[in-house]
């Protein structure tokens, strides 16, 4: 029937669109939990190989270019280092162009000084979650750690374009599973809206079934009513009477139906 098809593709997609919007509210926050999760994962990390090293550093109060290689590797950072305010390394393994001057520029933003010394016995640090450097997105920390004598400096950033990267693939992933949700939503919402209407469609069912079983009752009678009036002006008094008297019967019959 093209209404009771019409009213279920409309309660299909009433059904489809409030519980769609709650699927694609659940995957968004779903998302945005997962990539927060993922990027202070990160973030912890870098702080923490930062961290060891400096901590090394004051340790053995010496330079070792090979730890130092092997953390900027392992790490996937870039590393600055001073002493006294004198440049003593400086790698480029994500061959990014970064001078000295923008990373003094873009730490000065930040509220760090990196030409100055730290107050004795202090250490001042800086961490910069997201900024722009040699044309991409970094992370950098720098540490200025001070001593009896001397100042350390170190300035570690690294490249944010892989983490956006897999970031971008997750966040396809969580598009496809939304639209693959709504799918299976929207199939179950015609299954059931087939079912909610499936009584009206046997209700209206049954009233064709009355319908034509009246009209089929009515039929005989209505013939009979039909046939004594065409004949009932050129009969006589006697037979019209006869004839009033079946019609009369049938209009009985008529009313019975009705009741």
């Amino acid at each position: 029937m093209p209404m009771l098809a019409k009213l279920r593709r409309h309660l299909t997609g009433l059904a489809t669109a409030l519980t769609g919007s709650v699927v694609v509210a659940v995957t968004f926050f779903s998302f945005l939990t997962c990539a927060n999760l993922y990027i202070t994962r990160g973030q912890t990390a870098f702080e923490s190989d930062v961290t060891a090293f400096v901590a090394q550093w004051e340790l053995n109060q010496s330079l070792d270019l090979v730890q130092i290689q092997d953390l900027a590797q392992r790490s996937e950072i870039d590393l600055y280092l001073e002493e006294n305010g004198t440049p003593l390394f400086l790698s480029n393994l994500s061959q990014q162009t970064v001078s000295v001057e923008e990373l003094q520029e873009v730490l000065m933003n930040a509220g760090l000084d990196i030409t100055a010394a730290p107050l004795s016995s202090y250490s001042e640090d800086c961490l910069i979650q997201k900024v722009q450097l040699g044309g991409k997105d970094v992370r950098i920390l720098a540490i200025k750690q001070a001593h009896s004598e001397s100042w350390h400096l170190l300035i570690a950033w690294q490249s944010l374009e892989e983490e956006r990267q897999i970031l971008g693939w997750v966040a396809i992933g969580f598009i496809l599973l939304t639209l693959i949700g709504i799918i299976l939503v929207a199939s179950l919402c015609w299954v059931v809206a087939g079912r909610a209407i499936r009584p009206v469609e046997y209700a209206m069912q049954q009233q064709k079934e009355f319908v034509r079983a009246a009209g089929h009752e009515l039929r005989t009678p209505l013939g009979v009513l039909r046939a004594g009036l065409s004949i009932l002006p050129n009969e006589d008094a006697k037979k019209a009477t006869r004839h009033i008297a079946l019609m009369s019967e049938e209009t009985v019959r008529m009313g019975k139906l009705i009741d």
